[in-house]
């Protein structure tokens, strides 16, 4: 139960953190920015950093009305290391996919 709660908590702040970047994105930030932004969203846990996040723009200039997609990854590490959940999701891939348009 511990496990498969830290499991959930962890994508939920993956969530959080990737939408966090597209809402930065939304303003016209540049590509540096918006990593950025999905970091410093992340909690402690995630371990994330500016590589684990990738962003593909519908239009590379920034323009107003087109679509940017951001991508997070992280690996998910169990917490108590003999569970079900941790024998089936320790070390899965977790993954976080937002788009949202540019204003």
């Amino acid at each position: 139960m511990i496990d498969f709660g830290w499991y959930l908590k962890l994508n939920n702040d993956m969530v959080r953190a990737n939408a966090m970047g597209a809402r930065v994105a939304a303003f016209n930030a540049t590509d540096t920015e918006v990593k950025q932004a999905v970091v410093d969203a992340a909690t402690t846990p995630l371990n994330m950093s500016v590589e684990n996040v990738s962003i593909s723009r519908e239009d590379p200039l920034r323009t107003r009305g087109t679509w940017v997609e951001v991508t997070s990854t992280s690996t998910y590490q169990s917490i108590t290391g003999f569970s079900v959940v941790h024998l089936l999701l320790n070390n899965k891939i977790l993954t976080a996919v937002t788009t949202s348009r540019i204003e």
